[in-house]
């Protein structure tokens, strides 16, 4: 049941792609929360990745037991802030996006070493200090995965994990050129595909 509401809420997630239903995708991301807490402790984590937070990213994400020695990861951040700054200083990324990892654990879930299959899916808005157009896109991919997981008590564990693979991204530069947002200057849609981190995380479970 926990496998069947993640696969309709990721699959729901994906279709909505602009800011103004940014408030359905939370509402979704809480809904699917709330079905899931049920699920007894001992085969569910709540988690957030501590260099999301550093980089003002608020982000929450479960972990489901399915066995033994096999658990499901999702997670999901949303970045609405907008930091004052110069063109030639201001780096930012507002946006959006979920993550998942199908995980094997070598011994017994949620202790030690961990290999995952990980899909990520986001939306953003960027802007790269000295850079004179901004970015608007999403990007997509795939890969494997690699994690630790260092228990702390019977409550609390902490995750180191990092995962490689594609990455896609496809994203219109603009640039805005009047402090009404009237005059926006767009460029050709660039899409790029390469080899990449395809997540990194310091998790507090």
């Amino acid at each position: 049941m926990g496998v069947f509401l993640i696969t309709k809420c990721i699959i729901f997630c994906i279709r909505i792609t602009n800011r103004n239903n940014m408030r359905k995708l939370l509402l979704t991301f809480a809904f699917f929360f709330a079905m899931v807490v049920g699920v007894n402790a001992q085969h569910l984590g709540v988690k957030t990745n501590a260099i999301e937070w550093a980089t003002a990213t608020p982000n929450l994400g479960i972990e489901i037991g399915l066995g033994k020695v096999m658990s499901l990861d999702i997670s999901g951040y949303y970045n609405p802030f907008e930091f004052r700054g110069t063109r030639a200083t201001k780096m930012q990324g507002q946006g959006w996006g979920l993550q998942s990892d199908l995980r094997y654990w070598f011994s017994y879930k949620y202790s030690g070493h961990f290999l995952g299959i990980n899909g990520t899916y986001g939306q953003y808005d960027a802007s790269v200090p000295s850079y004179t157009y901004d970015y608007l896109g999403k990007a997509y991919g795939a890969g494997l995965s690699y994690g630790y997981v260092f228990p702390m008590s019977s409550h609390w564990r902490f995750e180191l994990t990092m995962g490689l693979g594609w990455l896609h991204y496809d994203c219109e530069p603009y640039k805005i050129n009047d402090s009404q947002c009237s005059d926006i200057e767009y460029l050709d849609r660039v899409t790029k595909d390469i080899f990449s981190p395809t997540r990194i995380g310091v998790n507090f479970t």
